[in-house]
């Protein structure tokens, strides 16, 4: 005899790289284990997978989590997370100076995505030729030794001219790539310049060491430190 399933509440999340809200529901006993190995790991690219794969599963499969870009991917995993456990988290800041521990709380809903000032996908590379850039997704932004150059390849969507918009997908990898190379210095630096002003999911705190009284200002941004 079939055991009785128990109801699971839902809730609405809009995302940036989204045109509609996402339906999703709280972590199970499921994804609380995923959460503990991929934690227990400590290394970053399992516990990306282990947001992704949450994200994609508590949502139904109505988006996949692999595809989102790296700061909705942040962003959906901890309003599921504040939703799940609670948006209250213990954090321990560590001074810079003289390496005390000091242990706070942090309210997860007062994250937010800080969108730079006239940041932009589309790029102008010269009066006529632009590009239009996509979001990095997780797994290249995990990599801090990923080449810029692999990252701009990674994220070119689309190149126009004043005659016609190229899809980078159905050019190919090598069309690209040339393209790419024909670049100068200062087009192609303006391409990086994209990644520097992207959007950003990340909070600033300062605080004042009760053991030595120096400033402390610590930017919470990492993945381990969503995981908590």
């Amino acid at each position: 005899m079939p055991l009785p399933t128990m109801t699971t509440p839902t809730f609405r999340v809009k995302l940036h790289s989204l045109s509609n809200e996402i339906e999703f529901r709280p972590f199970l006993v499921k994804e609380e284990k995923i959460l503990i190995l991929a934690q227990e790991s400590n290394e970053p690219k399992e516990m990306i997978k282990a947001m992704q794969d949450i994200v994609t599963s508590c949502s139904n499969g109505n988006v996949q989590g692999r595809d989102l870009p790296f700061f909705d991917l942040q962003y959906a995993f901890i309003q599921l997370r504040s939703q799940s456990i609670g948006s209250v988290t213990d954090f321990v800041l560590i001074c810079g100076e003289c390496g005390h521990k000091t242990e706070t709380t942090l309210d997860l809903n007062s994250l937010t995505i800080d969108f730079p000032e006239n940041h932009t996908n589309k790029i102008m590379l010269s009066d006529a030729v632009g590009v239009i850039m996509k979001y990095p997704k997780a797994e290249i932004l995990v990599d801090d030794e990923t080449p810029a150059f692999d990252l701009v390849m990674a994220c070119v969507d689309k190149i126009f001219d004043q005659d016609e918009i190229y899809n980078a997908e159905d050019e190919g990898p090598e069309e690209v790539e040339k393209f790419i190379n024909s670049l100068s210095t200062q087009q192609f630096e303006k391409i990086v310049e994209f990644f520097q002003t992207s959007p950003r999911l990340e909070k600033t705190i300062d605080y004042t060491c009760v053991k030595c009284e120096t400033e402390n200002t610590v930017l919470i941004d990492g993945v381990e430190n969503f995981f908590e």
